[in-house]
């Protein structure tokens, strides 16, 4: 069974999309050390993997005509105002840049391992359980590491680019898609997912997703995502992982 580990970094060419936040050395270090633990990961266990900078030709093709522009973006209970403030101004465009290279890597590998780049990997010694099928993750409303079958990866992939179809709101006659650009892309999988139950299997276990809520012990804890820390207090909670469960 052919593995590949992907992450896609958001800083697209030589244009920062997060502003002067990754120019931050902290940040930077933060960043790095995440990767190369992913290298090591990946080589350990004979999985490939793929650290993804470039947008691939039709994720631009398929957002040429959206603007962000004065659009809400809902989470966790609260608003943000699109505009200016997310993304340099391109909504959530560029969190879905490595979803567009789904079907390529399905072309390659059997499972396909998608991680933020701020997943620390603690434990290197420890596989992933790729014998599992469907879209594997610990749950819905935190999609820092999961993991496709070809098939779902695949499916999920054509779902969300299928034709667009004319719809009326109000008076207006608007092109629309499944996909919520305003939500980002945990909302398309809820979607996906919701139309297509027999993909969803949230059996990941706990200890290849540990976030500050799920504190592990230190036995039980192979990766740790970063989560929900403002960028610059990621470097801190790094340390505070690397001292606690190292």
């Amino acid at each position: 069974m052919k593995t590949v580990i992907v992450q896609f970094e958001y800083e697209i060419s030589n244009n920062n999309i997060y502003g002067e936040y990754r120019s931050e050395s902290q940040i930077q270090y933060t960043l790095d050390a995440c990767k190369e633990s992913m290298e090591i990961y990946a080589e350990e266990h004979g999985y490939d993997f793929k650290y993804i900078t470039e947008t691939a030709p039709f994720h631009e093709e398929h957002w040429k005509d959206y603007n962000p522009y004065g659009k809400v973006h809902i989470e966790n209970g609260g608003a943000t105002s699109l505009g200016q403030s997310v993304f340099g101004g391109t909504g959530w465009k560029y969190v879905y840049g490595w979803f567009y290279y789904l079907p390529e890597l399905a072309s390659k590998y059997d499972r396909i391992i998608k991680t933020d780049t701020d997943v620390y990997v603690v434990n290197p010694k420890v596989p992933f359980p790729i014998e599992k099928t469907g879209f594997v993750t610990k749950c819905l409303n935190n999609l820092g590491v999961i993991m496709f079958d070809k098939k779902t990866a695949n499916d999920f992939f054509k779902w969300g680019t299928s034709p667009y179809e004319f719809v009326y709101e109000g008076n207006n006659l608007f092109y629309k898609s499944p996909f919520v650009y305003e939500e980002g892309y945990w909302d398309l999988m809820k979607k996906f997912l919701k139309a297509f139950p027999e993909y969803e299997n949230c059996t990941l276990p706990t200890e290849f997703h540990n976030t500050i809520m799920r504190d592990p012990e230190l036995e039980t804890c192979v990766m740790f995502h970063l989560s929900s820390m403002p960028n610059d207090r990621k470097y801190d909670g790094l340390c505070t992982a690397l001292k606690k469960y190292t």
